[in-house]
């Protein structure tokens, strides 16, 4: 595992990831994307994913009243607000101005809540202080993902939580549509690339299953995708072929899915340790 180059893997899955190549092909950033993304089809999808739901209880145990929260791709705030109501504070860091209109409306004026309105790896160490928790959360499309996973370890002195895909599903009903579709690199990638900066995390997986409106999923794919009629007439059979589609009495549609979170932890004190045996190995 070791002579393995994690972080150069993860680049190069990065690349191959379909939906790197889609915003490519679209002359878009990923920014871009969330800054024109429909504020309805954000709440619509929140009603029925259940996310971030069993994962952000996960986190709250490590949360007081008086910790000090780095929350990096915040988002609209999924994991920013309900952290924020339990710790002092919350230095949230997202760069699409899209999404920090919706963290801070969403936010209802809370005043515990620092918005950094850049990227990660454009916000320099010494405008960062160290957090009792930090959290980053599917936001891992940093060009040095090695680099950027060691700024998170330099601002953590209590816990380090990262989440990222653990697979999903829809990965084959995404295959019927999307040419040479390659799904996101996994969680394996970033547990490995924290071992190698000397950190020996834990990983819990953590499945959703819900049932999405077909509907809603077809309105999200043809935002996303262009989406045409004759592709979701192929996702439609592929989803039905795999026992996923459901019909009710009132002729609606719905998908039954399964989304694995993986919630990687490291308690900081852990590294100092490891650190403390290696010097004194020496």
């Amino acid at each position: 595992m070791l002579d393995v180059d994690w972080s150069g893997e993860w680049r190069k899955r990065r690349e191959e990831y379909f939906w790197t190549r889609r915003l490519k092909e679209k002359g878009m950033s990923n920014e871009d994307y969330w800054d024109r993304y429909p504020d309805e089809l954000c709440a619509e999808h929140r009603k029925y994913a259940g996310y971030p739901g069993a994962v952000l209880e996960r986190i709250k145990p490590f949360v007081h009243p008086q910790a000090r929260v780095l929350d990096i791709g915040a988002g609209d705030g999924a994991y920013t607000i309900p952290l924020a109501e339990r710790a002092a504070e919350v230095t949230a860091v997202e760069p699409s101005s899209g999404q920090v209109r919706r963290l801070l409306k969403n936010a209802a004026g809370r005043q515990n809540i620092r918005v950094v309105n850049r990227r990660w790896e454009e916000v320099e160490r010494e405008e960062l202080s160290t957090y009792d928790l930090v959290l980053a959360a599917y936001c891992f499309g940093m060009p040095d993902i090695k680099e950027a996973l060691q700024k998170m370890l330099d601002c953590t002195r209590g816990v380090l939580f990262l989440v990222h895909y653990g697979g999903s599903s829809l990965e084959s009903t995404y295959a019927s549509f999307i040419p040479d579709y390659r799904p996101s690199p996994d969680y394996i990638y970033l547990y490995n690339i924290l071992y190698q900066l000397g950190a020996k995390a834990n990983v819990e997986l953590i499945t959703r299953r819900y049932l999405y409106p077909w509907a809603l999923l077809e309105k999200v794919w043809r935002h996303d995708h262009d989406l045409t009629t004759e592709q979701a007439r192929r996702a439609q059979a592929t989803l039905k072929e795999r026992g996923e589609l459901v019909a009710e009495e009132d002729g609606s549609l719905w998908v039954k899915c399964w989304y694995r979170d993986a919630v990687i932890w490291y308690l900081r004190e852990d590294l100092h340790k490891a650190r403390s045996r290696e010097s004194a190995r020496g």
